[in-house]
């Protein structure tokens, strides 16, 4: 196990608000003062931390800010020796995204330097023009050059003596807290053998059989670099409307004197020179032999630039909630008694909001509107029933064959649109009752095998995107962002672990929303270093997007299950002195680091998934084409993988099917021609490392329903138990998914951080050493 950074050992800090009181099972009443003393002291001091962090390092209003007082020469100047060039089309990143990442291509360069000089007084636009060929040329050999250094994370100095001090008040030792902050700054490259072994086997056999095949990886590349490159953009300004135009190159191209602008843009990027991402959820209505795809909820579509780094959210709320307590329900009655689900994006009821039954009827938004407002009141608690205004649609069946109308599936759409309009549709199924078989097959009818619908329909799934790199103190700030703002939760602990009191009242405000720390944490560790396999990330030329879900078990005793899903990984790396190459197999192998970081993050919980997907992952593999026909008999696959298999083909990627796993079961490799970039698929089209985990929680925390149902779940036990099953619970809603495997073997540097920040608070068994657990005070694993 490699040395852990300063982001896997801050959560642990937390531990002293009430660690060694759980440790010792012991808390007096005239503890109190003293525990709320020492919460503001560890407050105070990541207070501190926070106000060391160079905002301006990832924040370009912060660096505006800096350099507001600079002229415009000594603005562009810092871009162009800051900020690398990548080629890549349109508008991916926008100015914070290409400040975070240190690189862009010549747009988002030009709107940063935009940016920087009008916060610093200038009038701005950006112009627009197609290089010649040499030009091109010689702005991709700027590509090839050596990458600035990382940016600074702060004052490392602060940082230091204020890991110093909590080490007076923490049981780590001052040494691993300084050498935790080293790491942070200069992460090492990880060191995981077996996983390093892993890694060359599988890349080693998809490019024996890519071979064999005859088939080279990015034979078009370098045409492709050099059309993304003539594709040119730069920065003009002037102090006032009676003064010329000036030009600012920041890739630090110096173009010839002839080049004109072709276009301008003043204000606004136009939609078609950007990377989107667009959000549709929806519900499959089946009516007799006929199946109609209904929205029920507006598409929300948004710039990638503007959607990375953000928590998109999309979650099912039911309307019933047995015995109107939402602390005494359990979910097998919930799901079992439920009949209608509202559906909620970003953290209220959707625009457009389709409220949806079992028996696949959708209420208007107008009617949704006013029924959405009793759903939310009996979640949380206030017992009503919001299932009045159904009576605007009748009654109806059981959703069996023969009935009038039906559900036949439930899922969300992510379309990724290039700035060229071609849209990439990435499709997840909820729920599906068909199946893959009966579809393939022309059946309009319900599978009896298919999954409970409301035990699938009830869960969340939270989506992020991401467009590049992210420095280390972006990550720290948002993980002691995140602890500060719940300072009133960890209060409510320290003060029932000192003085029980059941008629304390705990606000779901004291949570607050979605952090998306996991997703960072996981994006971060996708990007590390892999010692003597994968020295550098490369760079993404289109968004990627990581969907995390939780969902009730669809069959057996009531348990949660989780899954990690990449819906896309777009990557390059660059070739050649000339930067006008790429290396395939460079991204190949970051394609498959990814795909075994996804699994890594549940094969903690479950080892045997570990073991099946390093067996079905490996060589030797069949290979397809696109155009090539899909015969699941020939393939030995089943019908649904056959589908996924065609979807794939159809966007022009290569498959790779391991033979050993050529079975119901398929899974395989996706393969990017242009770039190399792979990502390991299961049959039901999901990027979850070959195999899907189903990982059974007993004490999660989901949106508002679940979160206040595993805080409210802790109330009554008393003492240190009740605030040890509180801190888990808060856990689970600070974090989400644990991703306790990547974090222990792999040392991401943002992953770390916030993950042990976190988990260190009530000392399970992630925290590394911590040594407490909440079993002693019954208060569960």
């Amino acid at each position: 196990m490699m040395r852990r950074t300063i982001f896997a050992l801050l959560m642990a800090l937390m531990a002293s608000v009430a660690g060694s009181a759980i440790a010792q099972g012991t808390v007096r009443y005239d503890d109190r003062a003293a525990a709320l003393g020492r919460l503001d002291e560890l407050m105070s001091i990541l207070e501190e931390m926070r106000g060391a962090i160079d905002r301006s390092a990832f924040d370009a209003g912060e660096l505006a800010f800096e350099l507001a007082f600079e002229d415009a020469d000594t603005i562009a100047a810092w871009v162009t020796e800051n900020v690398t060039y990548e080629p890549y089309a349109g508008l991916l990143r926008g100015p914070d995204g290409t400040l975070r990442a240190r690189a862009g291509n010549a747009l988002d360069q030009a709107t940063l330097l935009a940016r920087l000089l009008g916060d610093a007084g200038f009038e701005t636009r950006i112009a627009l023009a197609t290089l010649d060929e040499a030009a091109a040329e010689r702005l991709l050999a700027r590509a090839s050059l050596a990458a600035p250094p990382a940016p600074p994370i702060g004052d490392v100095g602060v940082l230091r003596d204020a890991l110093s001090r909590l080490a007076e008040i923490v049981a780590t030792p001052e040494e691993e807290l300084l050498a935790s902050l080293e790491a942070t700054i200069a992460p090492p490259p990880v060191e995981d053998e077996p996983l390093r072994e892993e890694l060359q086997t599988i890349a080693a056999g998809i490019e024996a059989a890519l071979a064999d095949a005859g088939v080279s990886l990015a034979e078009d590349a370098a045409g492709v670099l050099r059309s993304e490159a003539r594709g040119y953009a730069w920065t003009q300004y002037r102090l006032g409307p009676d003064d010329p135009w000036r030009s600012a190159h920041p890739t630090g191209l110096e173009p010839d004197a002839s080049l004109e602008p072709e276009r301008v843009l003043e204000g606004a990027i136009p939609a078609e020179l950007q990377h989107r991402v667009r959000i549709q959820a929806w519900i499959e209505q089946k009516r007799g032999d006929e199946l109609t795809r209904v929205p029920v909820m507006e598409a929300w579509e948004r710039p990638a630039a503007n959607a990375a780094g953000v928590v998109l959210e999309y979650a099912n709320y039911p309307n019933s909630a047995p015995g109107g307590d939402v602390g005494a329900f359990d979910l097998a009655r919930v799901a079992q008694e439920t009949e209608v689900f509202a559906p909620y994006f970003d953290g209220a009821l959707a625009p457009g909001a389709q409220i949806f039954d079992l028996d696949g009827r959708a209420i208007s938004p107008d009617v949704a509107n006013n029924v959405a407002a009793g759903v939310f009141r009996s979640v949380a608690g206030a017992g009503e029933q919001a299932v009045g205004a159904l009576g605007a649609l009748g009654g109806g069946g059981d959703g069996a064959d023969g009935d009038p109308l039906a559900l036949a599936g439930h899922g969300i759409d992510v379309t990724l649109i290039a700035p060229d309009g071609r849209e990439t549709l990435h499709r997840r199924w909820i729920l599906d009752r068909i199946g893959a078989e009966n579809r393939a097959a022309g059946r309009v009818r319900i599978d009896p095998d298919a999954p409970d619908p409301a035990r699938a329909v009830l869960g969340r799934h939270r989506l992020m995107v991401s467009t590049g790199a992210l420095p280390a103190g972006y990550l720290l700030d948002r993980t002691l962002s995140r602890l500060l703002e719940t300072r009133e939760f960890f209060s409510y602990v320290v003060g029932q672990m000192a003085e029980p009191d059941s008629d304390a009242d705990l606000d779901q405000a004291m949570l607050g929303g979605p952090t998306g720390l996991d997703h960072l944490a996981a994006f971060d560790t996708f990007d590390r270093a892999v010692a003597g396999v994968a020295a550098g990330p490369g760079y993404r030329p289109a968004p990627a997007v990581l969907v995390l879900s939780e969902r009730v078990a669809p069959r057996g005793d009531v348990a949660f299950v989780r899954s990690i899903d990449i819906a896309a990984n777009p990557r390059r790396v660059l070739a050649g002195p000339e930067g006008a190459a790429l290396d395939a197999g460079a991204a190949l192998r970051r394609g498959v680091w990814e795909t075994l970081v996804e699994r890594e993050m549940l094969s903690e919980d479950s080892e045997d998934a570990q073991r099946v997907a390093a067996a079905d992952a490996a060589p030797p593999y069949r290979l397809l084409r696109p155009g090539d026909a899909v015969d699941a008999s020939d393939l030995g696959v089943g019908a649904e993988a056959a589908s996924r298999l065609a979807d794939d083909l159809a966007r022009g990627s290569l498959v790779l099917i391991p033979r050993a796993a050529q079975d119901r079961q398929a899974a395989w490799w996706r393969l990017d021609p242009t770039s190399g970039a792979a990502l390991g698929v299961t049959a039901d089209g999901r990027g979850q490392t070959m195999v899907e985990y189903e990982i059974q929680l007993v004490d999660n925390a989901m949106t508002l329903m679940f979160a206040v149902k595993g805080l409210k779940d802790c109330q009554g036990m008393g003492g240190t138990a009740e605030a040890c099953c509180l801190l888990k619970a808060h856990i689970n809603n600070v974090t989400g998914l644990g991703l306790g495997g990547v974090i222990g073997k792999l040392g991401g540097a943002g992953a770390g951080l916030l993950f042990t920040m976190t988990t260190g608070v009530a000392g399970t068994d992630f925290a590394g050493g911590m040594g407490l657990s909440c079993e002693a005070f019954g208060a569960g694993g």
